[in-house]
Formats: structure tokens, C-alpha cells, sequence
């Protein structure tokens, strides 16, 4: 551990520590979810998520659509590509042709108000796609698609209409999670 001048060797260490386990907490909190999602024997989960997004979703989400106009519109995923988008977890659940994408915070602090939005923004492309994803890979036909933050403490400072807390998921998936 390296040594801080302004606490010394004995306090270095204690916050080393403590900041190695702060970092490795929100990974365990996305195993977590995920193993639960998978232990439930009803959904398809697939983490970390290398989706693209097309030319089309970017330029309905440069038009400021809102979430109610973009709800119905599904683009193919095998459109040209304006890049793409990396997602901690998607979830899909064949008997009710349902898909959601969802990033995953640990949420016991405010994420900054400029990493919030393109968090938004990825997620909203994402489901813009997510049921032709999802069918090329061989789990379609998809109906319905969702996409939100799971805050898993609360405090990450995103819309509540566009998060779920720790409370919520169970009522959410429909499983304990």
C-alpha cells in the first residue's frame, strides 16, 4: 500500500482497504442480483452486455422523444451501428416476451449529475434495441422491453421513474431477489 505522507503507514493501509472493499461491493451486488435472477429458474440472464446502438436509436434520442413516444418503437439491432454500449445486466423472460436492461449502482452516494446522463442515455438506446437483440439471439419474439438503474442503496441521484432500489426488485422481477 502506498503511503500517504498526510496520515502515515498505519492509516494508508486502513483506507486501502476499506476503499478496495467500497470498490468490490458493487460487483458483488451484480453477481448477486444476477444469481438470484438465475437461481429462479424463469429468466434468461446475461451480464455485462456489449449491445450495439444504432444510427436510428441516436438520432430518436437527439430528436428529445420522450420515454412515452420511444415506448412502442423497436429498431433493429443489426442496423448501422453508431457504437456501442456496455450493460451490467439483461434479463429476459421468454414466457412473457419481456426483456429489460439494467445498470447497476451501489447508490450510497450521489453519482454526478454528468455521469448520470449518459447512463440514462446508453439505457434508453438499449431498449430501443433490446427485443431485436435479444430474438438474434435466439430468445425472441420480445413484446415488451424495460430498462431502469438499480440503485441498490438509494443515494445514486438518478429519477425515480427510471430507478429501482434494492426494496423494489422483488415486486419488479417477481422473485426473490
Amino acid at each position: 500500500f502506498p503511503v500517504d505522507p498526510l496520515v502515515g503507514p498505519e492509516l494508508s493501509r486502513v483506507i486501502s482497504c476499506i476503499g478496495s472493499v467500497v470498490k468490490r461491493h458493487g460487483g458483488l451486488i451484480e453477481m448477486g442480483i444476477a444469481g438470484a435472477l438465475k437461481a429462479s429458474d424463469r429468466f434468461i440472464v446475461l451480464t455485462n452486455v456489449a449491445l450495439p446502438v444504432t444510427k436510428g436509436a441516436v438520432q430518436l434520442l437527439d430528436a428529445r422523444n420522450s420515454d412515452e413516444d420511444l415506448a412502442n418503437i423497436r429498431l433493429l439491432a443489426d442496423s448501422e451501428a453508431e457504437g456501442i454500449v456496455n450493460l451490467d445486466l439483461v434479463v429476459v423472460d421468454l414466457e412473457a416476451s419481456w426483456a429489460g436492461t439494467y445498470e447497476i449502482k451501489r447508490g450510497n452516494g450521489t453519482t454526478e449529475h454528468g455521469k448520470r446522463q449518459p447512463i440514462v442515455r446508453k439505457l434508453r438506446a438499449a431498449r430501443l434495441v433490446l427485443a431485436s437483440y435479444v430474438r438474434k439471439l435466439g430468445y425472441g419474439p420480445i413484446e415488451s422491453v424495460t430498462s431502469a438503474v438499480i440503485d441498490y442503496f438509494g443515494g445514486s441521484g438518478f429519477k425515480a421513474e427510471f430507478t429501482l432500489t434494492r426494496d423494489q426488485l422483488d415486486a419488479h422481477f417477481g422473485v426473490p431477489v
